[in-house]
């Protein structure tokens, strides 16, 4: 047939595929954000209440849209700093893979800092949330399902996953952070809910650890960080270098050595803009792409301001 290229489309299939059944399965793994200043709450709730007062992020991400079932992402967040050291947060999270594993979530989070001296400061911080996970059964095709002839798609009888599954789940973590250097650790399905949609399996604990530092040149900062997610045998890491100056901020990175990503994002006092491409580089051969935008505003309310407030 003209225009259809067998094995590129055939790995195309597969990766699609594999992403599927993987978000199926019981691993499920989350979407991490690459512009990671409005996401840090929804990744460690120890972040909760380090914003100045009161904060309002939207993140939205497009995973593989050059595949006709692509990974689209939304998340909000709510932070307030409450004084005293004391924050909260609400946040919601839409992940739709490909129209037929849907998995929404929404959380209430509380975190604590203290000031171990000056400039030194350590935040403690949980959050539990509720999930609803659901798979669009008539959106999966499998192999024995088509017609070599005739290309005809066969129904299937009965469907070998269950359509929908709900749950409560309790998230910890810690940061520390001073003027130059920061680190922090989380704990993501403490409780080990049952999210798979194929098995009674719990989710293994997803471990992550965030570090960076400032280095400061005038009125420029370079702030080069680190992250690392470890979840059952699944591990990736990202190592980011950005660049703020007066308004304007731009970053760029390596995720385990064949994602690479860039980033500009804008800001005025109280408002933020900002976008983020990523592309990957899979095993196939194949090169898909990552599309991320962020909007985010900073106000004072209620009269709170955090003095020491997290500024990386």
């Amino acid at each position: 047939m003209d225009g259809f290229n067998c094995s590129t489309d055939m790995n195309k299939a597969i990766l699609l595929l594999v992403g599927i059944v993987w978000s199926v399965g019981f691993f499920a793994q989350d979407p991490v954000f690459n512009q990671t200043d409005n996401s840090r709450n929804y990744l460690n709730p120890a972040y909760i209440g380090t914003e100045k007062s009161f904060s309002a992020d939207l993140n939205y991400r497009n995973q593989w849209p050059e595949l006709s079932g692509n990974y689209k992402t939304l998340a909000f967040q709510v932070n307030q700093y409450l004084g005293k050291g004391n924050g909260v947060s609400i946040h919601f999270v839409n992940d739709n893979a490909a129209n037929t594993v849907m998995k929404s979530e929404f959380g209430l989070g509380y975190a604590k800092q203290f000031h171990l001296a000056s400039k030194h400061h350590i935040s403690f911080g949980a959050q539990v949330s509720y999930f609803q996970k659901t798979i669009n059964w008539d959106k999966l095709t499998f192999g024995n399902m088509i017609d070599p002839q005739t290309g005809f798609v066969y129904p299937i009888n009965e469907p070998v996953v269950q359509g929908t599954k709900k749950g409560l789940d309790f998230n910890v973590g810690v940061v520390y952070y001073c003027k130059h250097f920061f680190v922090s650790y989380s704990a993501k399905y403490i409780t080990r809910p049952i999210e798979s949609l194929t098995s009674n399996f719990g989710l293994p604990i997803r471990h992550g650890v965030d570090l960076g530092g400032k280095i400061t040149w005038k009125e420029v900062a370079f702030i080069p960080s680190l992250r690392l997610f470890q979840q059952g045998t699944f591990q990736t890491a990202f190592a980011t270098v950005k660049v703020k100056f007066a308004f304007l901020e731009v970053d760029a990175g390596i995720q385990n050595k064949n994602g690479f990503f860039g980033g500009v994002g804008f800001y005025s006092e109280h408002f933020n803009i900002g976008y983020n491409y990523t592309i990957h580089e899979s095993r196939l051969g194949f090169r898909a792409s990552t599309h991320e935008i962020r909007l985010g505003c900073d106000l004072m309310l209620f009269k709170k301001e955090n003095e020491h407030f997290f500024n990386f």
